[in-house]
């Protein structure tokens, strides 16, 4: 899910080398922000020391 709530699309065509770079930063941007929303928060070590 992208932060916008729609499904990723698992593939992206690109036809024209010269759009390589941009196309990937848009597509790493959006896995990036689906991520954030979906990943697990990890503990802090210092709040596991003092439980």
């Amino acid at each position: 899910m992208s932060a916008r709530g729609e499904p990723l699309s698992p593939e992206t065509i690109i036809g024209n080398r010269a759009h390589l770079r941009k196309t990937m930063a848009a597509r790493l941007r959006a896995f990036g922000g689906a991520t954030r929303l979906t990943a697990t928060p990890v503990p802090d070590l210092l709040d596991l020391a003092a439980a």
